[in-house]
């Protein structure tokens, strides 16, 4: 069953259907599962399976398995082939991928973790226009550290600032930095609004469309613990710099960090500011 010439075979001839229907009605447990793993385990089948829509059965075969380690080795295989997310993020079917993610689950986390943190998969996502679909999804699916990692692992990707760019949307950078009245969530908000303040990209291009009043707010908002490690990387932008500068406030900048009450909130914001070759 498992021979990955042979399913490449029975695929070519449209015979692939014949030996789902064995795997699935005949086959025992073990059988079906050497069935699964022989597929998901090997690229050519699954881009063979593509080529000729045929991936959903496999997708539908993954969704029933009972085990959840195996289920989650699975799903993180079957997404860490591009070709697999650009062919749901193509026919807008995104959601079905999704639909087998528990929300706020451990494992779900996992996988998302490791689909996002690949490059071309979020490349593809801003490609087929799915960027926001899939901002919506980590919102409404994952909570607290893991939802602001996520977030901030999305949007400081160069093709997501770009897109951001582009459609004149890099507001959002900010917006998912505030807190959620309906859901307040400041440990999220937290962790994200850290992650953005950490790539210098996302702070020029925030300053450079007129948000770093608004940038300012919600960094001086967070509590000690957080604000001087973000105060420490906003007044460390060579953008920050160049924006006081441009205003002729340089002492202002200044200023700012010295009247940070927290003694370990200044200590840091100071060592963002001597780094900051002004």
């Amino acid at each position: 069953l498992v021979v990955p010439k042979a399913i490449q075979q029975l695929i070519a001839v449209k015979q692939f259907d014949v030996l789902l229907k064995f795997a699935t009605e005949h086959a025992d447990a073990n059988a079906r599962r050497n069935f699964l793993q022989g597929i998901v385990y090997n690229r050519e089948t699954l881009q063979a399976l593509i080529a000729n829509d045929l991936i959903d059965t496999v997708l539908t075969l993954v969704k029933e398995e009972r085990e959840p380690y195996l289920r989650e080795s699975l799903l993180n295989s079957l997404l860490s082939l591009p070709a697999v997310i650009r062919y749901y993020a193509k026919a807008g079917k995104l959601d079905s991928i999704f639909a087998l993610l528990p929300a706020n689950s451990n494992r779900s986390n996992n996988v998302l973790f490791s689909v996002l943190s690949r490059s071309e998969v979020i490349s593809i996502l801003v490609e087929q226009e799915r960027l926001e679909e899939t901002i919506a999804y980590i919102q409404t699916h994952a909570a607290g550290a893991t939802r602001g990692q996520l977030l901030g692992q999305l949007l400081t990707n160069t093709k997501a600032l770009e897109w951001l760019k582009a459609n004149k949307k890099t507001d959002l950078l900010l917006s998912l930095a505030e807190p959620d009245a309906k859901q307040p969530d400041a440990q999220a908000t937290q962790v994200y609004l850290t992650r953005i303040l950490g790539y210098p990209i996302a702070i020029d291009m925030l300053i450079a469309d007129g948000h770093f009043d608004k940038l300012l707010e919600l960094t001086k908002k967070q509590p000690d613990a957080v604000r001087g490690p973000a105060l420490r990387s906003l007044v460390a932008s060579h953008a920050v710099a160049q924006h006081f500068s441009k205003n002729k406030q340089l002492v202002a900048l200044l200023e700012l960090v010295l009247q940070e009450e927290h003694p370990l909130a200044r200590q840091a914001a100071l060592g963002g500011l001597f780094q900051n070759a002004v």
